[in-house]
């Protein structure tokens, strides 16, 4: 059984988790424990209107037990930055949360890493209201919306292939090691990983296909590493 945690973490507001499923928050309020920060639970959108004006940040589920939790985006983003996580990842639930004022959707199951990533990039968003984006000729790597576009149509990459242009991005211009990569993308020593990260990278490097100049736009630095070419 969870409870609301009570001694802060870190002198903040609490995250709001509002989701039926103990199992999946405990997960979550484990991930974000991991990260600093204190947590409040409920399981009801009465709960979560109540106690929305007194945390920093809501993660909400949309099937509810007292109903759908698409009613209460509008009315809660007013409030405070909003994330929806829920198991309906079809495009008009997607669409309906964030023109009714969600900052992100994450449909479920999804990585706990990936959902603390895009909790920082919407609390980054609300402080500083701007975005980090990184361009390479045609290609906009988004680091808050975890997009990659061409021409500002979104191509298409797994979650692996999007941390690696992630972290390629935040040290744009610069050789990044493959050990780097290795532990940041699969949290694993590169002697495990080694094979995994080259086919990701030919994987990416043929979705991303080749810049105006006919050029790619991941560099290989034989025996050490990649870098995102500027």
């Amino acid at each position: 059984m969870i409870v609301p945690i009570d001694r802060p973490l870190v002198d903040a507001a609490p995250v709001l988790v509002v989701d039926d499923e103990p199992e999946l928050a405990e997960a979550v309020i484990s991930a974000l424990h991991s990260h600093g920060f204190r947590t409040s639970w409920v399981t009801t959108l009465a709960a979560a209107h109540e106690q929305a004006g007194r945390c920093q940040l809501v993660l909400l589920d949309l099937g509810l037990p007292d109903g759908d939790g698409l009613s209460a985006c509008q009315e809660i983003a007013r409030r405070v930055p909003l994330i929806v996580v829920s198991a309906r990842g079809d495009e008009a639930d997607r669409v309906a949360a964030l023109e009714l004022g969600a900052d992100d959707y994450v449909a479920k199951p999804f990585s706990t890493r990936e959902l603390v990533a895009r909790i920082h990039a919407v609390l980054r968003r609300a402080q500083v209201g701007t975005r980090a984006i990184v361009h390479v000729d045609d290609i906009a790597i988004d680091l808050d919306a975890f997009e990659v576009r061409r021409a500002g149509v979104v191509i298409e990459l797994t979650g692996k292939e999007l941390a690696i242009m992630t972290v390629l991005a935040h040290h744009h211009g610069s050789v990044v090691r493959r050990s780097h990569l290795a532990v940041e993308v699969w949290n694993a020593d590169i002697g495990l990983v080694q094979r995994t990260i080259d086919v990701h990278l030919c994987s990416l490097r043929a979705k991303l296909g080749s810049g105006p100049n006919g050029a790619g736009y991941i560099d290989t630095m034989n025996g050490v590493g990649y870098r995102l070419r500027r």
